[in-house]
């Protein structure tokens, strides 16, 4: 398997790990791909970071705006 099809099944797997258990063998294979491929862990950095905005977003009665700081910090990130 090449290895952008490996990227593409972590990113899958990732996002579905978020809703369902995966298997073991599944969750060593990602395990061993994140210690050798850093595009992916910094997928996984990027996943994260939307999940906690998206969360404080979605908990806030009002309509939600990015801080200074985090419109920085995803600027920065976006052209990296």
């Amino acid at each position: 398997m090449g290895i952008m099809k490996l990227c593409e099944k972590l990113t899958y797997d990732y996002e579905k790990s978020k809703f369902k258990r995966l298997s073991f063998r599944n969750r060593r294979n990602m395990k061993k791909h994140l210690l050798v491929c850093k595009k992916c862990l910094d997928y996984v950095a990027d996943s994260d970071i939307l999940d906690v905005l998206l969360q404080k977003a979605e908990k806030s009665n009002n309509k939600y705006a990015f801080s200074e700081n985090e419109k920085k910090m995803l600027k920065g990130k976006l052209k990296a």
